[in-house]
């Protein structure tokens, strides 16, 4: 697998892709969660089933309690931010959800994490009879981020490099399930 930063790159590429025209040919689900420094947390999902696409978003502002619906195609603008911090890591460890990965995260770092969580799901339709899958949480650091306590056991919980992993992958093949006639 590439590296963190690269494959959060093409997983921007890849949500976006689902905007364009061409991709109502196939089956797709995505949700995207991004929650940033500033305690703003940003929800998006997209599906094509029988070739309609739908999608929509969320932005929650945490220090003014507000919550505005956006739309699906704002996802890449709002989630490119995240590209902005100067490390960025593959989460490894077993928490699934931007909160508590990033409560994990607060007890390692004192630098506050921005935590960015995608699962994709494609159908590859007519050409096989296969899913193929990406779930992974990435975490962002300061440009200035010195890397997790080691006076704690945290070697496992990031890594810039690769990720092989139960349950975080990219690009998992897997048999699709039979279909409700």
């Amino acid at each position: 697998m590439a590296k963190a930063r690269r494959a959060f790159n093409e997983i921007l590429a890849e949500i976006d892709n689902y905007r364009r025209p061409n991709a109502v040919e196939f089956e797709w689900r995505w949700i995207a969660e991004y929650f940033t420094r500033q305690a703003i947390f940003y929800q998006f999902s997209g599906s094509c089933h029988a070739h309609v696409a739908s999608g929509n978003g969320q932005r929650f502002d945490g220090p003014t309690g507000t919550m505005a619906p956006l739309s699906a195609h704002v996802a890449v603008a709002a989630f490119a931010e995240f590209a902005e911090n100067g490390e960025i890591a593959f989460y490894r460890g077993v928490c699934t959800s931007v909160s508590t990965i990033a409560a994990e995260i607060l007890k390692y770092s004192a630098r506050d994490p921005e935590i960015f969580f995608v699962d994709i799901v494609a159908d590859l339709g007519d050409i096989a009879p296969i899913r193929c899958n990406t779930r992974l949480a990435f975490v962002g650091f300061n440009h200035d981020w010195s890397g997790l306590s080691s006076s704690m056991a945290c070697d496992d919980l990031v890594a810039s490099d690769s990720i092989s992993h139960p349950i975080w992958c990219r690009d998992r093949y897997q048999p699709r399930p039979p279909r409700a006639t």
